[in-house]
Protein backbone atom coordinates (compact mmCIF):
# COMPACT_ATOMS: atom_id res chain seq x y z
CA UNK A 1 0.00 0.00 0.00
CA UNK A 2 1.42 3.35 -0.96
CA UNK A 3 2.32 6.26 1.35
CA UNK A 4 -1.25 8.15 -0.23
CA UNK A 5 -3.03 5.54 0.46
CA UNK A 6 -2.17 5.27 4.04
CA UNK A 7 -2.22 8.77 4.67
CA UNK A 8 -5.73 8.44 3.17
CA UNK A 9 -6.49 5.72 5.37
CA UNK A 10 -5.67 7.56 8.40
CA UNK A 11 -7.66 10.11 7.82
CA UNK A 12 -10.75 8.63 7.05
CA UNK A 13 -10.50 6.68 10.68
CA UNK A 14 -9.69 10.10 12.46
CA UNK A 15 -12.84 11.35 10.72
CA UNK A 16 -14.77 8.57 11.36
CA UNK A 17 -13.84 8.29 15.50
CA UNK A 18 -14.68 12.10 15.41
CA UNK A 19 -18.29 11.80 13.37
CA UNK A 20 -19.22 8.89 15.52
CA UNK A 21 -17.59 9.74 18.73
CA UNK A 22 -16.07 5.94 18.22
CA UNK A 23 -13.00 4.55 19.28
CA UNK A 24 -10.60 4.70 16.50
CA UNK A 25 -11.01 1.58 14.16
CA UNK A 26 -8.93 0.16 11.59
CA UNK A 27 -10.94 0.33 8.70
CA UNK A 28 -9.37 -3.15 7.43
CA UNK A 29 -10.25 -5.14 9.96
CA UNK A 30 -13.12 -3.47 12.12
CA UNK A 31 -16.26 -4.78 12.46
CA UNK A 32 -18.17 -3.15 10.84
CA UNK A 33 -20.71 -2.40 7.91
CA UNK A 34 -19.81 0.61 5.41
CA UNK A 35 -23.65 1.32 3.56
CA UNK A 36 -22.91 3.33 -0.02
CA UNK A 37 -21.98 1.57 -2.60
CA UNK A 38 -21.65 -2.55 -3.62
CA UNK A 39 -18.62 -2.88 -3.20
CA UNK A 40 -14.97 -3.33 -2.17
CA UNK A 41 -14.47 -0.70 0.96
CA UNK A 42 -10.68 -1.04 0.70
CA UNK A 43 -8.39 0.70 -1.21
CA UNK A 44 -9.76 2.81 -3.92
CA UNK A 45 -13.03 2.97 -2.88
CA UNK A 46 -12.72 6.12 -1.16
CA UNK A 47 -13.77 8.57 -3.52
CA UNK A 48 -17.33 6.76 -2.98
CA UNK A 49 -16.74 6.46 0.96
CA UNK A 50 -15.79 10.31 1.28
CA UNK A 51 -19.23 11.12 -0.90
CA UNK A 52 -21.45 8.98 1.63
CA UNK A 53 -19.63 9.82 4.66
CA UNK A 54 -23.09 10.19 6.10
CA UNK A 55 -23.73 6.71 5.93
CA UNK A 56 -20.10 5.50 7.74
CA UNK A 57 -22.31 5.49 11.05
CA UNK A 58 -23.81 2.46 10.47
CA UNK A 59 -27.16 1.61 11.97
CA UNK A 60 -25.48 -1.01 14.64
CA UNK A 61 -22.50 0.95 15.21
CA UNK A 62 -24.58 3.66 16.17
CA UNK A 63 -26.64 1.17 18.43
CA UNK A 64 -23.59 -0.23 20.41
CA UNK A 65 -19.62 1.62 19.83
CA UNK A 66 -20.94 4.90 19.42
CA UNK A 67 -21.61 5.39 22.89
CA UNK A 68 -18.64 3.44 24.43
CA UNK A 69 -16.63 7.16 25.21
CA UNK A 70 -20.42 8.01 27.16
CA UNK A 71 -20.67 4.88 29.28
CA UNK A 72 -16.97 3.07 30.70
CA UNK A 73 -16.95 -0.63 30.56
CA UNK A 74 -18.25 -1.45 33.85
CA UNK A 75 -21.46 0.70 33.00
CA UNK A 76 -24.93 -1.36 32.77
CA UNK A 77 -26.53 -0.81 29.25
CA UNK A 78 -28.78 -3.95 29.23
CA UNK A 79 -31.23 -5.15 31.59
CA UNK A 80 -33.54 -8.20 31.12
CA UNK A 81 -35.98 -9.02 33.75
CA UNK A 82 -37.41 -12.92 33.89
CA UNK A 83 -40.85 -13.82 34.37
CA UNK A 84 -40.88 -15.46 37.59
CA UNK A 85 -40.62 -12.71 41.12
CA UNK A 86 -41.36 -13.44 44.39
CA UNK A 87 -39.36 -11.50 47.48
CA UNK A 88 -36.54 -13.96 47.74
CA UNK A 89 -36.33 -15.21 44.11
CA UNK A 90 -34.99 -12.39 40.96
CA UNK A 91 -34.80 -13.80 37.87
CA UNK A 92 -32.49 -11.25 35.95
CA UNK A 93 -29.71 -9.94 33.67
CA UNK A 94 -27.36 -6.95 33.50
CA UNK A 95 -25.36 -6.40 30.49
CA UNK A 96 -22.13 -3.76 30.82
CA UNK A 97 -21.37 -1.48 27.95
CA UNK A 98 -18.36 -3.62 26.88
CA UNK A 99 -20.82 -6.81 27.29
CA UNK A 100 -23.09 -5.82 24.82
CA UNK A 101 -20.32 -4.62 22.13
CA UNK A 102 -18.68 -8.19 22.87
CA UNK A 103 -21.92 -10.17 22.83
CA UNK A 104 -22.83 -8.45 19.14
CA UNK A 105 -19.47 -9.07 17.36
CA UNK A 106 -19.45 -13.02 18.82
CA UNK A 107 -23.26 -12.91 17.54
CA UNK A 108 -21.55 -11.95 14.04
CA UNK A 109 -19.42 -14.60 14.08
CA UNK A 110 -22.45 -17.24 15.02
CA UNK A 111 -24.15 -16.48 12.46
CA UNK A 112 -21.88 -16.36 9.37
CA UNK A 113 -20.14 -19.77 10.56
CA UNK A 114 -23.96 -20.89 10.54
CA UNK A 115 -24.50 -19.98 7.16
CA UNK A 116 -25.86 -15.88 7.60
CA UNK A 117 -24.74 -13.24 4.60
CA UNK A 118 -25.90 -10.41 3.26
CA UNK A 119 -27.74 -12.27 0.75
CA UNK A 120 -29.76 -15.15 3.16
CA UNK A 121 -32.82 -14.22 5.19
CA UNK A 122 -32.61 -14.87 9.06
CA UNK A 123 -36.01 -16.02 10.84
CA UNK A 124 -36.00 -14.82 14.85
CA UNK A 125 -38.41 -16.73 16.71
CA UNK A 126 -37.96 -15.03 20.15
CA UNK A 127 -39.82 -14.28 22.96
CA UNK A 128 -38.28 -10.86 24.70
CA UNK A 129 -34.44 -12.02 25.85
CA UNK A 130 -31.32 -10.53 25.36
CA UNK A 131 -30.82 -12.42 22.10
CA UNK A 132 -33.07 -10.71 20.16
CA UNK A 133 -31.87 -7.50 20.49
CA UNK A 134 -28.38 -8.78 19.63
CA UNK A 135 -29.40 -11.36 17.46
CA UNK A 136 -30.87 -8.18 15.21
CA UNK A 137 -28.16 -6.14 16.02
CA UNK A 138 -25.69 -8.52 14.14
CA UNK A 139 -28.10 -9.21 10.92
CA UNK A 140 -27.64 -6.14 10.58
CA UNK A 141 -24.13 -5.90 10.91
CA UNK A 142 -23.96 -8.48 8.59
CA UNK A 143 -26.41 -7.14 5.63
CA UNK A 144 -28.85 -10.62 6.41
CA UNK A 145 -32.98 -9.43 6.42
CA UNK A 146 -34.27 -10.68 9.55
CA UNK A 147 -37.70 -11.78 10.34
CA UNK A 148 -38.50 -11.61 13.76
CA UNK A 149 -41.70 -13.73 14.91
CA UNK A 150 -43.34 -13.57 18.57
CA UNK A 151 -42.62 -16.44 20.20
CA UNK A 152 -46.57 -15.33 21.80
CA UNK A 153 -47.05 -17.52 18.61
CA UNK A 154 -48.40 -20.66 19.29
CA UNK A 155 -49.54 -21.76 16.06
CA UNK A 156 -48.26 -24.32 14.15
CA UNK A 157 -49.82 -23.41 11.02
CA UNK A 158 -49.33 -19.57 11.09
CA UNK A 159 -45.56 -20.16 11.59
CA UNK A 160 -45.15 -22.45 9.39
CA UNK A 161 -46.88 -19.91 6.55
CA UNK A 162 -44.52 -17.15 7.85
CA UNK A 163 -41.69 -19.33 7.27
CA UNK A 164 -42.80 -20.66 3.95
CA UNK A 165 -43.43 -17.20 2.45
CA UNK A 166 -39.74 -15.79 3.78
CA UNK A 167 -36.14 -17.64 2.21
CA UNK A 168 -34.91 -18.25 5.93
CA UNK A 169 -32.16 -20.86 6.01
CA UNK A 170 -31.02 -20.26 9.57
CA UNK A 171 -33.78 -19.82 12.56
CA UNK A 172 -32.58 -18.51 15.83
CA UNK A 173 -35.42 -19.74 18.90
CA UNK A 174 -35.61 -20.42 22.27
CA UNK A 175 -35.99 -24.49 24.07
CA UNK A 176 -39.51 -22.73 25.80
CA UNK A 177 -40.27 -20.07 28.24
CA UNK A 178 -42.67 -18.93 30.68
CA UNK A 179 -45.53 -16.79 30.57
CA UNK A 180 -46.85 -16.06 33.94
CA UNK A 181 -47.46 -19.69 34.64
CA UNK A 182 -48.39 -20.73 31.52
CA UNK A 183 -45.28 -22.98 29.70
CA UNK A 184 -44.70 -22.10 26.19
CA UNK A 185 -43.10 -25.31 24.46
CA UNK A 186 -41.50 -23.09 21.49
CA UNK A 187 -39.02 -25.62 20.13
CA UNK A 188 -41.78 -28.28 19.76
CA UNK A 189 -43.78 -25.58 17.84
CA UNK A 190 -40.88 -24.82 15.86
CA UNK A 191 -40.15 -28.64 15.42
CA UNK A 192 -43.59 -29.42 14.15
CA UNK A 193 -43.75 -25.97 12.29
CA UNK A 194 -40.78 -27.68 9.91
CA UNK A 195 -41.09 -30.97 9.77
CA UNK A 196 -42.84 -30.90 6.56
CA UNK A 197 -39.84 -29.22 5.07
CA UNK A 198 -36.78 -29.89 7.10
CA UNK A 199 -34.05 -30.13 4.54
CA UNK A 200 -34.99 -26.23 3.72
CA UNK A 201 -33.79 -25.39 7.39
CA UNK A 202 -29.69 -25.59 7.43
CA UNK A 203 -29.48 -24.53 11.17
CA UNK A 204 -31.82 -24.02 13.96
CA UNK A 205 -29.81 -21.87 17.09
CA UNK A 206 -31.42 -22.92 19.95
CA UNK A 207 -30.88 -20.42 23.06
CA UNK A 208 -31.35 -22.83 26.40
CA UNK A 209 -33.56 -20.50 28.13
CA UNK A 210 -36.10 -23.06 30.24
CA UNK A 211 -34.37 -26.68 30.03
CA UNK A 212 -32.03 -27.55 32.62
CA UNK A 213 -28.25 -27.54 31.74
CA UNK A 214 -27.26 -31.41 31.33
CA UNK A 215 -25.63 -33.25 34.47
CA UNK A 216 -27.39 -30.67 36.91
CA UNK A 217 -29.57 -32.99 39.33
CA UNK A 218 -33.53 -31.29 39.78
CA UNK A 219 -34.84 -29.83 43.19
CA UNK A 220 -36.96 -31.94 45.27
CA UNK A 221 -40.29 -29.27 44.02
CA UNK A 222 -40.88 -28.29 40.67
CA UNK A 223 -41.82 -24.29 40.98
CA UNK A 224 -44.36 -23.37 38.17
CA UNK A 225 -43.48 -20.39 35.97
CA UNK A 226 -39.76 -20.53 37.58
CA UNK A 227 -36.59 -21.90 35.49
CA UNK A 228 -34.75 -23.88 34.78
CA UNK A 229 -37.93 -26.33 34.64
CA UNK A 230 -36.80 -29.98 35.06
CA UNK A 231 -39.85 -31.27 33.66
CA UNK A 232 -39.41 -29.83 30.29
CA UNK A 233 -36.74 -31.57 27.84
CA UNK A 234 -36.34 -30.70 23.51
CA UNK A 235 -35.22 -33.01 20.88
CA UNK A 236 -32.24 -31.86 18.66
CA UNK A 237 -31.90 -33.06 15.66
CA UNK A 238 -28.05 -34.04 14.88
CA UNK A 239 -26.58 -31.78 12.49
CA UNK A 240 -29.80 -28.89 12.31
CA UNK A 241 -29.90 -27.88 15.88
CA UNK A 242 -26.66 -26.45 18.28
CA UNK A 243 -27.08 -24.55 21.18
CA UNK A 244 -26.35 -20.96 21.07
CA UNK A 245 -24.44 -21.08 24.40
CA UNK A 246 -22.11 -23.46 22.57
CA UNK A 247 -21.42 -21.75 19.63
CA UNK A 248 -20.90 -18.45 21.45
CA UNK A 249 -18.11 -20.09 24.10
CA UNK A 250 -16.05 -20.62 20.77
CA UNK A 251 -16.33 -17.27 18.75
CA UNK A 252 -14.30 -14.74 18.53
CA UNK A 253 -14.54 -10.98 18.26
CA UNK A 254 -12.87 -10.33 15.05
CA UNK A 255 -15.33 -9.64 12.45
CA UNK A 256 -14.53 -8.83 8.43
CA UNK A 257 -15.62 -5.61 6.80
CA UNK A 258 -18.95 -6.21 5.08
CA UNK A 259 -20.77 -3.56 2.38
CA UNK A 260 -23.87 -3.37 1.51
CA UNK A 261 -26.10 -0.36 0.63
CA UNK A 262 -29.19 1.45 1.88
CA UNK A 263 -31.36 0.27 -0.43
CA UNK A 264 -31.02 -3.59 1.00
CA UNK A 265 -33.45 -5.71 2.57
CA UNK A 266 -32.94 -5.49 6.88
CA UNK A 267 -36.32 -6.71 7.88
CA UNK A 268 -39.26 -8.66 6.91
CA UNK A 269 -42.64 -7.68 7.80
CA UNK A 270 -45.64 -9.75 8.12
CA UNK A 271 -48.77 -8.14 6.36
CA UNK A 272 -51.97 -10.15 6.71
CA UNK A 273 -54.90 -8.88 4.69
CA UNK A 274 -58.00 -11.34 5.32
CA UNK A 275 -56.77 -14.74 4.38
CA UNK A 276 -53.63 -13.69 2.56
CA UNK A 277 -50.62 -13.48 4.17
CA UNK A 278 -47.44 -11.69 2.69
CA UNK A 279 -43.68 -10.50 3.83
CA UNK A 280 -42.97 -6.67 2.80
CA UNK A 281 -38.89 -5.74 2.68
CA UNK A 282 -38.25 -2.87 4.51
CA UNK A 283 -34.80 -1.41 3.53
CA UNK A 284 -32.30 -0.33 5.76
CA UNK A 285 -33.12 3.11 5.02
CA UNK A 286 -36.88 2.37 6.13
CA UNK A 287 -35.41 1.08 9.12
CA UNK A 288 -33.02 3.53 10.42
CA UNK A 289 -35.96 6.43 9.85
CA UNK A 290 -38.34 4.16 12.13
CA UNK A 291 -35.75 3.95 14.52
CA UNK A 292 -34.59 7.81 14.59
CA UNK A 293 -38.65 8.71 14.53
CA UNK A 294 -39.09 6.61 17.91
CA UNK A 295 -35.93 8.05 18.96
CA UNK A 296 -36.66 11.42 19.34
CA UNK A 297 -39.28 10.16 21.89
CA UNK A 298 -37.22 8.73 24.52
CA UNK A 299 -36.14 10.23 27.36
CA UNK A 300 -31.99 9.10 26.93
CA UNK A 301 -30.85 10.17 30.40
CA UNK A 302 -32.03 6.74 31.95
CA UNK A 303 -33.71 3.69 31.71
CA UNK A 304 -36.36 3.09 28.67
CA UNK A 305 -38.39 0.00 29.41
CA UNK A 306 -40.20 -2.02 26.58
CA UNK A 307 -43.05 -3.39 26.86
CA UNK A 308 -44.57 -5.12 23.29
CA UNK A 309 -45.57 -8.80 23.89
CA UNK A 310 -46.90 -9.94 21.46
CA UNK A 311 -45.18 -8.20 18.39
CA UNK A 312 -41.72 -8.88 17.88
CA UNK A 313 -41.47 -6.75 14.91
CA UNK A 314 -41.94 -3.58 17.01
CA UNK A 315 -40.54 -5.23 19.97
CA UNK A 316 -37.25 -4.98 17.92
CA UNK A 317 -38.04 -1.64 16.36
CA UNK A 318 -38.47 -0.06 20.17
CA UNK A 319 -35.42 -1.77 21.37
CA UNK A 320 -33.07 -0.94 18.91
CA UNK A 321 -34.51 2.65 19.00
CA UNK A 322 -33.63 2.87 22.88
CA UNK A 323 -29.87 1.40 22.14
CA UNK A 324 -29.72 4.54 19.35
CA UNK A 325 -30.87 7.53 21.68
CA UNK A 326 -27.67 5.99 24.06
CA UNK A 327 -30.37 5.47 26.77
CA UNK A 328 -30.33 1.88 28.94
CA UNK A 329 -32.32 -0.65 27.97
CA UNK A 330 -34.82 -2.62 29.96
CA UNK A 331 -36.68 -5.76 28.59
CA UNK A 332 -39.28 -7.69 30.33
CA UNK A 333 -39.64 -11.27 29.87
CA UNK A 334 -43.07 -12.13 31.39
CA UNK A 335 -46.79 -10.64 30.35
CA UNK A 336 -48.68 -7.56 32.29
CA UNK A 337 -50.72 -9.89 34.75
CA UNK A 338 -48.06 -12.20 36.54
CA UNK A 339 -48.70 -12.49 39.27
CA UNK A 340 -51.19 -9.09 39.40
CA UNK A 341 -51.08 -6.24 37.39
CA UNK A 342 -48.79 -4.40 39.93
CA UNK A 343 -45.80 -6.34 38.78
CA UNK A 344 -45.10 -3.65 36.34
CA UNK A 345 -45.02 -0.82 38.64
CA UNK A 346 -42.64 -3.19 40.49
CA UNK A 347 -40.25 -3.47 37.85
CA UNK A 348 -40.34 0.30 36.75
CA UNK A 349 -39.32 1.00 40.71
CA UNK A 350 -36.77 -1.39 40.68
CA UNK A 351 -35.01 -0.08 37.96
CA UNK A 352 -35.81 3.67 37.94
CA UNK A 353 -37.43 3.52 35.14
CA UNK A 354 -37.42 7.29 32.71
CA UNK A 355 -39.50 6.08 29.99
CA UNK A 356 -42.25 3.52 29.21
CA UNK A 357 -42.57 2.14 25.76
CA UNK A 358 -46.07 -0.07 25.76
CA UNK A 359 -48.27 -1.34 22.55
CA UNK A 360 -51.64 -0.53 23.14
CA UNK A 361 -52.78 -4.01 23.42
CA UNK A 362 -50.69 -4.13 26.96
CA UNK A 363 -51.82 -1.31 28.12
CA UNK A 364 -55.33 -1.96 27.53
CA UNK A 365 -54.87 -4.59 29.56
CA UNK A 366 -53.44 -3.06 32.64
CA UNK A 367 -55.95 -0.29 32.31
CA UNK A 368 -59.14 -2.78 32.38
CA UNK A 369 -57.96 -3.68 35.56
CA UNK A 370 -57.78 -0.02 36.81
CA UNK A 371 -57.66 -0.80 40.88
CA UNK A 372 -54.11 -1.63 40.29
CA UNK A 373 -53.63 0.78 37.67
CA UNK A 374 -54.31 3.35 40.39
CA UNK A 375 -51.50 1.53 42.89
CA UNK A 376 -48.36 2.12 40.55
CA UNK A 377 -45.98 4.30 41.88
CA UNK A 378 -44.80 6.06 38.77
CA UNK A 379 -42.73 8.72 40.56
CA UNK A 380 -39.47 8.17 38.20
CA UNK A 381 -40.82 8.11 35.03
CA UNK A 382 -41.18 11.16 33.01
CA UNK A 383 -43.11 9.87 29.94
CA UNK A 384 -44.89 6.65 28.66
CA UNK A 385 -44.99 5.68 25.15
CA UNK A 386 -48.27 3.86 23.66
CA UNK A 387 -47.60 2.48 20.62
CA UNK A 388 -50.93 2.73 18.65
CA UNK A 389 -53.23 5.41 17.68
CA UNK A 390 -55.82 5.80 20.00
CA UNK A 391 -55.55 9.00 21.75
CA UNK A 392 -58.54 8.53 24.31
CA UNK A 393 -56.32 5.36 25.92
CA UNK A 394 -53.55 7.57 26.18
CA UNK A 395 -55.64 10.38 27.72
CA UNK A 396 -56.86 8.00 30.40
CA UNK A 397 -53.53 6.38 31.20
CA UNK A 398 -52.24 10.25 31.66
CA UNK A 399 -55.26 10.69 34.01
CA UNK A 400 -54.13 7.63 36.09
CA UNK A 401 -50.92 7.39 36.38
CA UNK A 402 -50.24 11.23 36.63
CA UNK A 403 -47.84 10.88 33.71
CA UNK A 404 -47.74 12.64 30.21
CA UNK A 405 -48.79 9.60 27.46
CA UNK A 406 -48.38 9.75 23.80
CA UNK A 407 -49.57 8.02 21.31
CA UNK A 408 -46.82 6.76 18.14
CA UNK A 409 -47.94 4.72 15.19
CA UNK A 410 -46.63 1.48 14.87
CA UNK A 411 -43.56 1.19 12.60
CA UNK A 412 -44.45 1.35 8.89
CA UNK A 413 -48.03 2.09 9.17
Amino acid sequence: MSNSTMNMVHFIEEIFAMMCNYRCYDLKTAPMVICGNKGSAYCGQFANIMKKMDSIDELSFKCVERWTNKYSKSDYRLFWEGNYYDSDVHDCAELTSETLEVLVRKCVNVLAENGVTSNTQLALYLPALIQMPIAALAAIRIGAAFLPISAMEESVDELSALLKHSSCEVIVSVDGFWSGKRLIRTKEILDDAIANEENRYRRVLLVRHVTPNEGVPPPQKHILARRPYYLYKVNMKEGRDVWWSKLFACATTECKVVTVDEGDAAVLQAVRNQQSLSLVKRSRADLRKEIENLEQHIDASGVCFVMCTNDAYIAIVAMLAVLHSSAQLLIFEGIVSYPDFSRISQIINKYEVKTMIISETDLNLVLDNEMYARMWNTATLTKIIIVGEDTVVAARASTIFGVPCETIAPPFQ
